[in-house]
């Protein structure tokens, strides 16, 4: 919040049931500073910042290759 200013309201929608996944904290936390600074200078007269979780499964049909993971847990980042 220090990082986006006074002007730009911050909003989480984190699903309750979402799953464990296996993630490097340091780059996802850079990856999610990077967005909401995007966001931020994208906005310069305020806005609102989304940061969302789900868990997301493919379908079979999606994708030819049997070998690739089908369910994955997404973060969505959106902004006005």
């Amino acid at each position: 919040r220090r990082t986006l200013g006074e002007t730009i309201h911050l909003h989480t929608n984190l699903a309750r049931d979402v799953w464990p996944a296996l993630s490097d904290a340091n780059q996802l936390e850079t990856a999610l500073v990077n967005l909401a600074i995007n966001s931020r200078d994208a906005m310069p007269n305020g806005g609102h910042l989304t940061i969302a979780t789900a868990n997301v499964t493919r379908d079979a049909g999606d994708d030819a290759d049997a070998d690739v993971q089908k369910d994955y847990v997404s973060i969505r980042v959106s902004d006005t």
